[in-house]
């Protein structure tokens, strides 16, 4: 609902709008961390205007648990993790810095699929890897 609050929105500024599928949008991002110092397992990334965001984790709770009692190196377990990987909190593989990185890079290339919006600028906190990365991302333009 919101994201179709936001598009209604910019239309109502430019009726031209209406008739496009896509729309160009300047968004705010950020992201944040469960815990300080760039060593959280859990990381969110948040496109503030458009309401979107991605949460990405380096743990889940049934692995660690599940591979405590069989055995991480079990065959067992190998089994039961290829059962479990579509419901595995686990979607990340990186360092907690790149989190956000990579949050950012997930909503933009579903920005114009799921969204109908293109991001064509960004106000950020200056975080300058997020910056220099996003710099790569086709059609973003920074501010």
């Amino acid at each position: 609902m919101s994201r179709q609050a936001a598009r209604e929105a910019h239309v109502k500024v430019d009726a031209s709008l209406k008739s496009q599928e896509i729309i160009d949008v300047s968004v705010s991002y950020d992201g944040t961390w469960q815990k300080r110092g760039h060593t959280s397992n859990l990381g969110l990334g948040i496109i503030i205007d458009v309401l979107d965001f991605e949460t990405l984790s380096k743990y889940c709770q049934n692995c660690a648990v599940t591979g405590r009692d069989m055995g991480v190196n079990s065959a067992e377990f190998h089994i039961w993790q290829k059962g479990h990987a579509d419901e595995c909190d686990k979607n990340f593989d990186g360092t907690s810095g790149a989190m956000e990185m990579h949050a950012a890079l997930i909503m933009w290339r579903r920005s114009i699929s799921d969204r109908q919006m293109r991001f064509v600028s960004m106000l950020s906190d200056g975080y300058s890897k997020l910056f220099n990365f996003c710099r790569t991302i086709k059609y973003m333009v920074l501010i």
